[in-house]
């Protein structure tokens, strides 16, 4: 069984078209209290969101601490379930005849206050997303599915229009962006309402009771849940702690129910001895940007140089240990073309090597662009998110770019919340990126390098790439990805970004006590409909 579920994970990889965020990292404290059935004679679990959310307003999520959270408490229109999508707080939905007009039929739900879910929560909430001064960095999504109108008809009616008949508009609507918001308890510019218990109303299993900063947050059942019959616990407890180290020790004694990451030196161990860590290849990748509106990372040469002078099977193999694989693209190797075909087998790997190959061309390449020897190479700072691991990637490029190209970087880290914020103003000039698809297509990755999205932090922009990705957006079959490898030929001969390694997901889970979780796709766990093992 519990190998089975690892199994199951990386089929619905390649099957399901499913949600997704910017990976993430590790943050918070030690759990002190372990709250479960027997100290409190409640049905209570408690997992590990590691850093403190960046934010638990559904609009401005996009992280995958904040998802691990969301996906409690909320309930879009549509939900990941056995490896499909199905209705959620929609009972049903009609399609027009063209594919391009979508009617969706609310079922009778409360909010945790024991007021009514109206199709008008839905409206307010997208309307909200999409306001410029929200500032949410997902709102570029709604242009992924292709919405272009959506209104309520009626209380228990929600209409949305695309421009196209949209391949992945479905599988967007379980991301926390799309998500219902209850007007009268959002404060509208600022996300800060969503972590007061006493304003937060929810319309998911859960409902939030207490939130202590850096350190937990208590979720406890909601009695108004349309499918409260089938929530089996009274309470979930999402402790918030930053160090792996501390967080593994804390599962193995027992005081954590479920971690999502852990050190990368114990995952061999992890592996070899405990059958409840469990191990996926995943919709992600993990890349650096470079900024490329200073010098010297204007500079193609320079980043060409810096991307080829990295050992990539060194780093999976000796720094992150876990089955993740060399990359050379950012688009995984769990996505296939319309030929059913690896995406990026087809695409080839622009000459970014796996090894230390190419290491002489990076001299060369460094020395054409003015710095022989990496003489004279200005002071530089790469910037990442704390994390054990991302500490020792980063430290692992630093060394590398030393022995290899004899320049010099700092390394600094940031708490999570401090470093997306620096990241999306492009205040930095080398910083870590992660992206977890939102489903399983190649536009889930490449529209993020569009000129205007929020998420390419590299400050790169290209128009016939822009053009590429648009014309992709409302085309079907070979063509879509046609435009596809056109425009991920532009993007990697840019060298704005560096790919790294194809994530694998990992996952400690008591199953000796945990019954009927779920494993997404989005590389999160969900126990709405879990129980304590009798």
């Amino acid at each position: 069984m519990k190998k089975f579920i690892s199994i199951l994970l990386t089929v619905a990889l390649m099957a399901a078209m499913l949600i997704g965020c910017s990976s993430g990292s590790d943050g918070g404290n030690e759990a002190s209290e372990d709250k479960n059935s027997e100290s409190t004679g409640k049905k209570s679990i408690s997992f590990n969101i590691g850093q403190e959310p960046t934010t638990l307003d559904p609009t401005l999520n996009s992280g995958n601490d904040g998802t691990l959270v969301l996906n409690h408490l909320y309930e879009g229109l549509m939900i990941e379930r056995d490896n499909e999508f199905v209705c959620a707080a929609a009972e049903k939905y009609d399609v027009s005849d063209d594919g391009k007009v979508y009617t969706f039929h609310l079922r009778d739900n409360k909010w945790s206050d024991g007021e009514p879910v109206r199709a008008q929560d839905f409206e307010f909430s997208w309307k909200r997303a999409l306001d410029p001064e929200v500032a949410s960095t997902y709102s570029w999504i709604f242009e992924s599915g292709g919405i272009e109108s959506f209104k309520a008809v009626d209380d228990k009616t929600f209409e949305v229009t695309l421009n196209s008949n949209n391949p992945v508009f479905l599988s967007i609507l379980a991301n926390t962006t799309f998500f219902p918001l209850r007007e009268d308890k959002v404060d509208y510019l600022n996300g800060a309402w969503a972590l007061d218990p006493e304003k937060v109303v929810t319309n998911g299993a859960f409902k939030m009771t207490e939130y202590k900063a850096g350190d937990r947050l208590v979720m406890e059942k909601n009695e108004n849940y349309h499918d409260a019959e089938n929530v089996k616990l009274d309470e979930i407890v999402a402790f918030m702690i930053v160090d792996q180290t501390t967080a593994l020790t804390a599962y193995e004694s027992g005081d954590i129910d479920a971690i999502k990451d852990v050190p990368p030196a114990e995952k061999q161990r992890l592996l070899n001895e405990d059958p409840n860590f469990m191990v996926s290849p995943s919709n992600g990748a993990n890349f650096y940007a470079f900024n490329t509106k200073k010098a010297p990372f204007d500079d193609v040469n320079v980043r060409k140089a810096l991307s080829y002078a990295i050992d990539r099977q060194a780093i999976v193999t000796d720094v992150l240990k876990g089955g993740e694989e060399p990359a050379h693209s950012l688009v995984p190797s769990v996505i296939y073309d319309s030929d059913g075909k690896q995406f990026n087998e087809v695409s080839g790997d622009y000459g970014i090597p796996e090894d230390g190959s190419k290491i002489e061309e990076a001299k060369k390449l460094l020395a054409d662009a003015g710095y022989p020897d990496g003489e004279g190479f200005p002071e530089s700072t790469i910037l990442y998110n704390t994390s054990e691991t991302n500490k020792a990637v980063a430290e692992a490029i630093q060394q590398q770019w030393k022995e290899n190209l004899n320049i010099d970087v700092k390394l600094e880290n940031m708490e999570s919340a401090v470093f997306h914020q620096t990241r999306v103003a492009h205040e930095f000039e080398v910083c870590r990126g992660g992206w977890g698809g939102d489903y399983n297509d190649p536009l889930t990755h490449l529209e993020l390098y569009t000129g205007d999205n929020a998420m390419n932090y590299a400050s790169w922009s290209d128009p016939e790439y822009d053009k590429l990705i648009n014309e992709a957006k409302v085309s079907t079959g070979k063509e879509r990805f046609d435009k596809f490898y056109a425009a991920e030929k532009i993007l990697m001969e840019s060298y704005a970004y560096m790919p790294i390694s194809y994530n694998v997901y990992t996952c400690l889970i008591n199953q000796d006590k945990i019954k009927d979780f779920e494993l997404l796709s989005t590389e999160v766990y969900r126990f709405i409909n879990a129980d304590i093992v009798e």
